[in-house]
């Protein structure tokens, strides 16, 4: 099975399952042609949403795999794991989980447009704001997981790690 043939079903998947619509962005986001940043399953690219009521930066996180496994079965189980992870996200209302607008269509992949991390991740901001209130980010780090724990239907969820983004103006994690 092709790699657009995959991304077609997954992108309808995405779109249509179950209560949750995922828009597909892909003809509005333009993405940046390198990540910005690299995570344990992903890229993130710098990208601009066309939309007509707020052009802001976005943040779109493409999954990452060897580029000789598309139409693979490793690379099946990557647009799967793509497709669950939106589902999931799109699932997900706290003040500091980041929004997911939606998904657009790469080259290679699927990737889900949230909103740019004006900050970077929580450790380069602790860094360039040492005098911050670290109780705060802490008890607000503590709400997400015990939201995360308490989700139904059950969230299984990787490493909470500071190295995560803060996708927004405020100090906030998310």
């Amino acid at each position: 099975m092709s790699t657009k043939v995959l991304q077609e079903i997954v992108t309808k998947t995405l779109v249509v399952k179950g209560s949750v619509i995922l828009t597909d962005l892909s003809d509005e986001v333009v993405k940046g042609d390198a990540a910005v940043a690299h995570g344990t399953f992903s890229d993130v690219l710098k990208g601009t949403w066309n939309d007509p009521i707020e052009r802001r930066p976005r943040s779109v996180s493409r999954h990452q795999g060897p580029a000789s496994s598309h139409g693979t079965k490793r690379s099946r189980e990557a647009h799967q794991a793509t497709s669950s992870r939106g589902y999931c996200l799109a699932s997900l209302c706290h003040r500091n989980v980041s929004q997911l607008f939606g998904i657009v269509r790469l080259s290679q992949s699927i990737g889900m447009v949230s909103p740019w991390c004006e900050h970077g991740t929580l450790c380069n901001y602790l860094e360039h704001f040492p005098s911050v209130n670290r109780s705060r980010l802490l008890a607000q780090v503590a709400s997400v997981i015990a939201y995360l724990h308490t989700f139904r239907p059950t969230i299984v969820h990787g490493d909470l790690k500071g190295v995560r983004p803060l996708p927004s103006s405020s100090p906030a994690p998310r």
